[in-house]
C-alpha cells in the first residue's frame, strides 16, 4: 500500500516538474515569438548602428 502512495507521489512530482519546465520555456519564448518567426522566414535584422554603439560606451 505504501509503495503505491510513494509511486503516485513520485509520478506527481515528475509531472509537476515537467509542467513547470514547459511553463518556463513557453514564458521565455512567447515574448520573442514574432522575432523568431521573422528570422525563420529569412528577414535579417539590421546591424548595430553607430548611435547604439555610442550609447553602449
Amino acid at each position: 500500500m505504501a509503495q503505491h502512495i510513494l509511486h503516485g507521489f513520485g509520478i506527481g512530482l515528475l509531472a509537476g516538474g515537467g509542467a513547470a519546465a514547459l511553463g518556463v520555456i513557453a514564458g521565455s519564448v512567447a515574448p520573442q515569438w514574432q522575432r523568431i518567426c521573422r528570422l525563420a522566414l529569412g528577414n535579417v535584422e539590421p546591424a548595430i548602428t553607430a548611435s547604439v554603439e555610442e550609447a553602449c560606451r
